[in-house]
């Protein structure tokens, strides 16, 4: 492959599977390759799908549950699906944050750097915040809401404790919010930086991180948006098409600053 991509973004460099390079310093990434840009591709793309599974199946939790301002422990006991429903579809959205952030990182960062370690941190970092939000989830509507109802409290009281309750979930939310833009906003740079991608995929990525903040930090209940998913979608459909046309011309070429770099 030839030229530069249609987006403007990064030169192409034919490659043979023996050669081996780093970028001068060694200050960049280790040996990358077709497959390392297929993997990263397949890690957005289901983190991206996981996002939309979680905030789909939440909506229509809230159509078939008609949920009350303020919950109480009878109303919240037999919605043990409920709390199944929210661990599982957080924990699967948590655990496709932190894949993703990690192959992704692979084609920025050495692991071997501060910066590399740093990401790969605030990448599980992200990742744990939803899968804390899904364990709270899944407590609120098991044994703590039966052990709310059965302290003999009055009904007051137990809406209370209840409601207190979402403070472990929100806040998970939050730390991903926060942890995740931090995130793409570094990886957006770095990527610009090395030649990876161009000023519209770093333009674009920045009304994500910021479209998350807004979201997540000044609506009543937090949120990252849709916005989140179709960006993680996208961008692993343009690598695994990288990926694709590589093998398709078998000249194994992968894309980064005019780099040589060897297929995996």
């Amino acid at each position: 492959m030839h030229g530069q991509h249609s987006e403007g973004v990064v030169a192409m460099a034919t490659i043979s599977s023996t050669e081996e390079a780093r970028p001068a310093g060694g200050s960049g990434p280790g040996p990358l390759g077709v497959n390392n840009f297929r993997i990263a591709g397949w890690a957005a793309l289901a983190a991206g799908l996981a996002h939309v599974f979680f905030a789909l199946t939440s909506a229509i939790v809230g159509l078939i549950v008609v949920f009350p301002e303020f919950t109480t422990p009878a109303f919240m006991e037999p919605l043990h699906w409920v709390g199944f429903q929210g661990w599982l579809t957080a924990s699967l959205w948590g655990l496709a944050i932190m894949a993703a952030t990690m192959c992704l990182g692979r084609l920025m960062w050495d692991t071997g750097q501060l910066l590399g370690t740093l990401m790969n941190g605030l990448g599980v970092i992200a990742g744990a915040g939803m899968m804390l939000t899904g364990a709270v989830t899944i407590a609120q509507y098991g044994g703590n809401a039966t052990a709310i109802g059965q302290t003999g409290a009055d009904l007051p009281a137990q809406v209370a404790a209840l409601q207190s309750t979402w403070v472990g979930g929100n806040a998970g939310v939050y730390l991903q919010a926060f942890a995740f833009s931090v995130w793409l906003a570094v990886f957006a740079v770095s990527a610009c930086r090395t030649g990876l991608f161009g000023r519209v995929f770093l333009a674009a990525t920045l009304l994500v991180v910021i479209s998350s903040f807004a979201l997540a930090f000044l609506t009543p209940y937090p949120t990252t948006g849709i916005f989140i998913s179709l960006y993680l979608i996208v961008l692993g459909i343009i690598l695994l098409r990288r990926g694709r046309r590589a093998r398709v011309h078998g000249t194994r070429t992968v894309a980064v600053a005019g780099q040589t770099l060897p297929a995996t």
